[in-house]
Parts: structure tokens; C-alpha cells; sequence
């Protein structure tokens, strides 16, 4: 009789097992069981100073996708990074409590119970670098939702990078800085259009980037006239030039590479390459060599180069096309493009305004002065006058 109590026994605890495996998927719905939390993580800022205590807003945006079943026991987290110092937490219209534990350095948001099938919202992590923090260093991370009847989900981590423990000065980010213009419209017959970049190392003292290349290929009906090098602030470091054209795409080394860059910067002209009138360029590009941080290479006024091209003549220049230009700067891990754009207009007289900046574009020192100014032109494109200007 033990033994056939202990097989009766057995059997029904096997029973019991096999009925709740049954029963389960009955119990917990099958959409819920596959996940139906969403999260996505975001911030006001990518950098913040630290001497200041620069306020960051990380927002955590939530939803419960189920339409068949409530969200049960469902909790969000977010662990602040060691760099930085929890200042505030907002809830949402879904939370029940909200609470911070120093110790895990945990940020915990309860919602309701149940929480209702279809509800979203978003809750606020505000926070600052701490004090100690070093300059340049990367805060990341991410948040986390869970629920007892849905699979938990992570969102996308978000960075800032803390920049200086002191303000004495522009603040630098590390990369190339890159920007393009041109001057004015492109008004039929386009005489010579003038093409600005402006551009220089934006990384802090020991940032360097190698290989610092600036490039800029024309669109098609352009080619070039001459070309003003510019120079960096506060250095001489040659420039060596290369030239594609309409008939030999690979790059071709300028005459006279490498070209000094001097405080007044120099003109260069197509003439010096002999071309034959079939044949004209139709890109330039610009090899730095290793390019410092820290300052002595940041763009400026000095650190602006000028390009004027030219109708190529083949009619690719029609009115009502829009004509892009992007220039592209390299080195290292690092790359940015900029673009200048404009609409192809006909024949007309043209009123052109534009305003400037005497003392030099970019970044400003905190307190520094500069002057502005403004430069009216009449375009005298056919026998339209121009009247009530």
C-alpha cells in the first residue's frame, strides 16, 4: 500500500504540473506574454558645463501597446551614471510614486495597478555632472520597464559629455567644424559665384586629427576661376592642394604643393595648371596633415577660404533647377559635411542684401564684443530696372 500511495502521490503532483502548464497560456494572455511595453529615452542637451551646473532633462517616454489586457505591476528605472548628481524626478499621469536610492543610484517610477491597456505618457530625470567631473567625459545611459505580465524592455541610451571645469573662454567640442555659403543668388547669366568655408578643429588641447582634409566638388555646371586659401589663427601650416576635372576625375597634385599658408593667406588661380579650354577643374581639395586641438587651429575669420566658380558653359545651368553644393571635412574618426543651396533664377535685376560679421565668425568668448554689418548690392542682370528700392 506505501508503495501504491507513493505512485498515487507522484501521479498527481505530475498531474498538477501538467494541468498548470495547460491552464497558463488561459491565465496569462498570449499578447501580454510577448511584450507590449515601449520605451524610448531622450535629452535636451549632448553637452553640459560643469563648473555651472549645467541642468540635463533626460525625458522617458512609455506606453503599455496592449489593447486586450492592462499592465500588472508594471515599474520603470533608471540608474544615473557615476558622473552625475540627480537634482529632480517628475512623474506622469500613470505614477503612483516616484523615488531615488543614493546607493544604487537607482531613479524608480511605480504606476498604477492595473496599468490601463493603451496608456503612454513620459516622466522627467533632471540631473547635473558632478563638480569633480573631468572635462570631456561621457555620461550614458538608458532606462528600463517591466512588467508581470509583459516581457521587459531597455530603452536607447542616451550620452552628454561634460565640458569644462572653469569658463575662461569658447567652449570647444571635439571634430571638425564645417561651414558653407555662398553670396548671393544665382541669377542667368551667373558671372562668377563665390563659395565660403569656414572650418578648423573644434576638439580641446591634445585632440588632434590626423589626415585633416577639406573637400569640395562642384555641382555640374560649375568651374573654377581661382580660389583664396585662407589660413588657421596663430599658425603657418602648409596646405597641400589637389584638383580633379571634367576630364580626369582621380586627384592631381596643384603646382607648388606644399602651398605656404601665410597670415594674408593666398590667391590661386586655374591659369597655372595650362589647361586647354576642354578641360577645366571641377573640384579642389585641401590635406592639413594633423590638425591641433585646443584652440590654435578653431575656425575664424582667418580660418575661411573663398572659391569662385564659374559658368562651365554646357547649359547644365537651367532656371528653376536647384543647385546644391556640399563640402566635405575629414581626419581621423571624424567627418562633417556642409552644404550651400540655391534656385537657378532668370534673367533679372537683382536687389541683394546680406550681413556680416567684422570680427570674425564662430564661436565668441564669454563678454567678448564684435561688429555687424550689412551690405546692400543692385544686380544689374538685364534692362529690368530696378525701382523703389
Amino acid at each position: 500500500m506505501k508503495i501504491n500511495a507513493t505512485i498515487t502521490s507522484d501521479f498527481r503532483s505530475t498531474l498538477v504540473v501538467l494541468v498548470a502548464a495547460f491552464l497558463w497560456p488561459l491565465i496569462i494572455p498570449a499578447d501580454a506574454q510577448t511584450g507590449n511595453l515601449a520605451l524610448e529615452k531622450s535629452t535636451d542637451r549632448t553637452t553640459a558645463n560643469v563648473a555651472s551646473g549645467e541642468l540635463i532633462t533626460f525625458r522617458i517616454q512609455y506606453g503599455y501597446t496592449s489593447t486586450t489586457s492592462a499592465g500588472l505591476g508594471v515599474t520603470l528605472t533608471d540608474v544615473l551614471d557615476p558622473n552625475l548628481d540627480l537634482v529632480a524626478v517628475t512623474g506622469s499621469a500613470h505614477t503612483v510614486s516616484e523615488s531615488y536610492d543614493p546607493a544604487t543610484r537607482e531613479v524608480l517610477f511605480t504606476f498604477e495597478d492595473p496599468l490601463p491597456s493603451g496608456a503612454s505618457g513620459d516622466v522627467l530625470v533632471q540631473a547635473k555632472f558632478l563638480g569633480t567631473t573631468p572635462n570631456l567625459t561621457v555620461a550614458t545611459n538608458s532606462a528600463t520597464m517591466s512588467a508581470l505580465n509583459a516581457a521587459s524592455v531597455t530603452s536607447n541610451a542616451v550620452s552628454v559629455t561634460a565640458h569644462e571645469t572653469t569658463s575662461s573662454g569658447p567652449i570647444f567640442i571635439d571634430g571638425i567644424y564645417l561651414s558653407k555659403w555662398d553670396n548671393g543668388e544665382l541669377v542667368l547669366p551667373i558671372g562668377r559665384l563665390e563659395y565660403r568655408l569656414d572650418h578648423g578643429n573644434d576638439g580641446d588641447s591634445g585632440k588632434d586629427i590626423p589626415d585633416y582634409t577639406i573637400q569640395d566638388i562642384f555641382p555640374a555646371g560649375f568651374k573654377l576661376d581661382y580660389f583664396y586659401t585662407g589660413k588657421f589663427s596663430g599658425t603657418s601650416q602648409p596646405i597641400v592642394i589637389r584638383y580633379r576635372t571634367n576630364l580626369n576625375a582621380a586627384w592631381q597634385a596643384w603646382p607648388g604643393n606644399p602651398r605656404a599658408n601665410t597670415s594674408a593667406g593666398s590667391y590661386v588661380y586655374v591659369s597655372e595648371l595650362g589647361l586647354p579650354a576642354t578641360e577645366w577643374v571641377t573640384g579642389l581639395q585641401f590635406y592639413y596633415g594633423t590638425v591641433a586641438g585646443g584652440g590654435s587651429f578653431h575656425h575664424d575669420n582667418h580660418s575661411s577660404m573663398a572659391i569662385y566658380v564659374l559658368d562651365d558653359g554646357t547649359g547644365t545651368l537651367i532656371a528653376g533647377n536647384t543647385v546644391k553644393n556640399c563640402a566635405d571635412g575629414t581626419g581621423g574618426s571624424y567627418a562633417k559635411q556642409s552644404c550651400a543651396e540655391e534656385l537657378v533664377q532668370p534673367s533679372r535685376a537683382a536687389f541683394h542684401l546680406w550681413d556680416w560679421i567684422a570680427d570674425g565668425y564662430g564661436r565668441k568668448a564669454p563678454g567678448s564684443t564684435f561688429r555687424m554689418g550689412i551690405s546692400i548690392a543692385v544686380r544689374e542682370i538685364s534692362s529690368t530696372d530696378l525701382e523703389d528700392a
